[in-house]
């Protein structure tokens, strides 16, 4: 294919954006703006220039999207001129650095990345050992300053010295011990995934030639959404050739309670000097009204790059603004118009979406479906990797693969139940105190006679410590077509498989899932060890909070706003726009908290292709009473004369019979 067509069908500012190849490019990728097929022509088009594929980096936040542009290229051109591009999100791409130079990072063969779930459990531990009760220090204190300094790389005395001297002083030995709790198990966390990388890039100056070397061009997909320290990973990357290209916009950076700075993108020419600056602002998903709305919405913050988004599409549906009087009616109505929407065949079930801001919204909304008969789903519930068994069979896996692993070993040590009891576990913790792993301190209590242990539970102690040892010699070592049978060998032999047998129904089918995963992976060339697998199941629930992805089946959609980031849908209805909910109460302590909230709303409102409702109610349920609410600032930000505004109802309109019962009540006499 020639490089002219491959900017056929492209608009100007988008031709722009694909041909700038040379020097760092910030490309402003408005709502709806065609931003991932710019980012698919621009990899097509650097091939197309005799860039050698592996000299090409392509940074995502999901491992989706990287599979999704690494296919879209491939219909551009043939396999074999794409095979070697690096498509990655910054944490595997952080990982696949850790594995190619371990000893330069300090790290063992056997390392494993534990999730955030085992990262919580080692947490817990380390507040247990330090006597450290919620008083002292709230588990979100901690939380909130494990983000700021291993996710983000703030220094941890700077971030831990505005909460006075005590916490602050927990804080820094709940990271030391937490730090030393993870080299002893010979674990990393998500951060570490990033921040060991940067870290030792940073000081080895002969390691970051070696890597940066690696690419002459590299792009990254939603740059609004990097935080500090993958900011300073593309730095040190780029700094030789300067050729970054980022494609993001401003208007939806919406993560900063995680680390999420937007003066990443806004400050985008200052750290690259010389940067071109490509605004894309054509949308093609939003009919007029709803952009319109979303403009005006969003002129209102003042951290930003100008831009306004435009389209060709006709006005043919106006937005609704519609007022209840309770939530519960909200939801209701909700769903009589969901069932007209499908009735009359204006668009099917799974291109509706519902959105609210906090999760505890979608009570009423789920009851409201459940009654109303209409198939739904809820992005942001129970997930199967979040089911007890398999959390306890991807424990045994990691133990097999990583005996030091403490999180998994204190998750089966006794699962399933194998009478080592909670006397026996204090005393592997006094062992374990002295330095050892706890697979390690488990060994050695079973083997010494002075002990005093039960001859029935030496013996237990001693079959899980050697079912452990063996599959790490024997499972871990598989590969290929080996390695199912050995996995389902080490099932047995834990006790898994017969425990499971017994209970039956989803625990029993949820162990042949995970199974089956394994076996398709295996099949697919996904992965061909024990290791690999873990590592795609842990990164790829990590994709999960960013990458909902949309139904394949007919139910309509119920979200978060910020789970339907990256979405559209042909109707949204964007229901309890109160202030307090929307925005929320905690972000309105400050402008910065406040222009976030309003780049959320912006997000909600360009979700939408043709039907969008808007709702609040009068009244609001708080601790089983209900209270007055407020209507969202954010609505009469709204130019009014683009709004269809009603009262609430099934209909929207009063009956005539009803409204003849309502004057015939008005002259009856009061009690």
């Amino acid at each position: 294919m020639s490089q002219n067509s491959l900017l056929t069908g492209l608009n100007p500012e988008q031709q722009q954006a694909v041909t700038a190849v040379e020097g760092p490019v910030l490309v402003l990728a408005g709502a709806g703006s065609g931003k991932t097929r710019v980012i698919i022509h621009r990899i097509a088009y650097l091939l197309g220039m005799g860039v050698q594929p592996e000299r090409i980096l392509a940074v995502t936040f999901t491992n989706k999207a990287a599979h999704e542009m690494r296919d879209r290229v491939r219909s551009f051109l043939p396999s074999a001129h794409t095979e070697g591009i690096h498509l990655f999100t910054f944490h595997a791409f952080g990982l696949r650095m850790l594995r190619s130079a371990r000893k330069a990072f300090g790290l063992s063969p056997s390392a494993s990345v534990i999730d955030d779930s085992d990262r919580d459990t080692m947490l817990r531990q380390v507040r247990a050992d330090m006597a450290v009760t919620e008083k002292d220090l709230a588990q979100e204190e901690v939380d909130l300053f494990l983000m700021q300094v291993k996710g983000c790389g703030a220094d941890p005395r700077t971030v831990a010295a505005p909460l006075g001297f005590r916490k602050a002083a927990l804080l820094e030995e709940t990271l030391d011990q937490y730090t030393r709790r993870l080299r002893l198990a010979d674990a990393l966390d998500f951060d570490d995934l990033i921040l060991l990388p940067v870290t030792a890039l940073s000081r080895d100056e002969e390691l970051r030639r070696r890597f940066a070397g690696q690419f002459d061009y590299i792009m990254v997909d939603e740059y609004q959404d990097t935080n500090l320290l993958q900011f300073r990973l593309l730095e040190l990357l780029a700094r030789d050739h300067k050729n970054l290209c980022v494609v993001g916009d401003d208007d939806q950076s919406i993560y900063g309670w995680r680390g999420a700075r937007v003066e990443n993108i806004l400050e985008f020419d200052t750290h690259f000097p010389g940067a071109r600056i490509v605004k894309l602002t054509r949308n093609y998903r939003s009919e007029a009204n709803i952009l319109k709305l979303a403009n005006a919405v969003i002129a209102r913050n003042r951290r930003r790059r100008p831009k306004e988004l435009w389209t060709d599409a006709r006005n043919e549906v106006p937005a609704l603004r519609i007022v209840f009087d309770t939530q519960q009616e909200e939801a209701q109505q909700i769903t009589d118009r969901v069932k007209d929407l499908l009735h009359t065949g204006k668009t099917r079930a799974s291109k509706i979406a519902v959105l609210y801001r906090t999760k505890g919204q979608s009570r009423s909304l789920q009851e409201a479906f459940r009654l109303a008969a209409l198939p739904y789903r809820v992005v942001g519930s129970y997930d199967f990797f979040e089911r007890k068994e398999v959390r306890d069979l991807l424990a045994y896996f990691k133990l097999a693969c990583n005996p030091n692993d403490e999180a998994s070993y204190r998750r089966v040590i006794n699962t399933p139940v194998r009478g080592i009891g909670l006397a026996t576990l204090e005393k592997i913790e006094v062992i374990r105190r002295k330095g050892m792993s706890c697979l390690a301190a488990a060994e050695a209590l079973a083997s010494d006679p002075a002990a005093g242990l039960p001859t029935r539970t030496a013996r237990s102690l001693e079959g899980f410590v050697s079912v452990v040892q063996r599959a790490h010699r024997e499972v871990a070592t598989c590969e290929g077509k080996d390695l199912l049978p050995a996995v389902q060998r080490y099932i047995g032999d834990s006790g898994m498989r017969d425990d499971l047998v017994v209970k039956g129904g989803s625990p029993l089918k949820a162990m042949h899932v995970l199974t089956g995963m394994i076996e398709r992976g295996l099949q697919a060339g996904h992965f061909s060890s024990l290791a690999g697998f873990l590592e795609r199941v842990t990164l790829d629930q990590k994709d999960a909070e960013f990458s909902p992805g949309e139904s394949k089946d007919e139910l309509v959609t119920l979200m978060t706003v910020h789970a339907s980031k990256g979405l559209e849908f042909d109707a949204v209805f964007l229901a309890g726009l109160v202030d307090g909910l929307f925005p929320h109460f905690r972000s309105v302590q400050d402008e910065s908290g406040l222009e976030e909230e309003r780049r959320l709303f912006y997000v909600a409102l360009t979700r939408s292709r043709r039907h969008l409702q808007l709702s609040y109610f009068r009244q609001r349920e708080d601790k089983g009473e209900l209270r007055p609410a407020t209507p969202s600032r954010f609505l009469s930000e709204l130019p009014q004369e683009l709004l269809h505004s009603r009262p609430g109802g099934t209909s929207g309109m009063v009956s005539k019979d009803d409204l003849i019962a309502r004057f015939r009540k008005l002259g009856q006499p009061q009690e």
